[in-house]
């Protein structure tokens, strides 16, 4: 579900017909729910006024502008970035886990998956005769052969 609200910031930009305006977008994603809001205002909008602006602070209380991060099209950016005319802010959610500690923590598992199969090969028996005698050496048929080829 997408929540769409367009804001205009008229004091800002000087009235209706005064300074052209740019229009942005403030986006904040979860899992459940995804707000995308638009947001008019003057040119030299920041990221942080546009967010404020936005209402999507106070229709999301978890975000928390010290700890989310913040970006333009996928490029990080601070809060008191200016924005152009056409710019979506993105507020990022924190990550739960370090990239790099989980992929270590996945290798460590296929490690240890792969120890285990190969230490339950290495346990089963691979042949079903006895090493000691073979079923061409033990049968009466091939003794008499290897005599008379003596």
């Amino acid at each position: 579900m997408v929540a769409e609200k367009t804001v205009t910031d008229t004091a800002k930009a000087g009235g209706a017909n005064s300074d052209p305006t740019i229009e942005v977008e403030v986006v904040y994603a979860r899992q459940a729910a995804q707000t995308l809001l638009k947001v008019k205002g003057a040119p030299g909008l920041t990221a942080g006024q546009a967010i404020e602006q936005s209402g999507v602070l106070r229709a999301r209380p978890e975000i928390d502008l010290s700890v989310n991060k913040l970006g333009i099209f996928g490029k990080p950016i601070k809060a008191d970035q200016s924005l152009a005319d056409g710019d979506r802010v993105e507020i990022y959610t924190p990550l739960i886990a370090d990239p790099k500690q989980a992929k270590k923590k996945q290798a460590a598992s296929r490690a240890a998956a792969q120890e285990k199969t190969e230490a339950t090969a290495n346990s089963s028996p691979t042949s079903s005769f006895p090493a000691s005698s073979s079923p061409a050496s033990s049968s009466p048929a091939s003794s008499s052969l290897d005599s008379k080829i003596s």
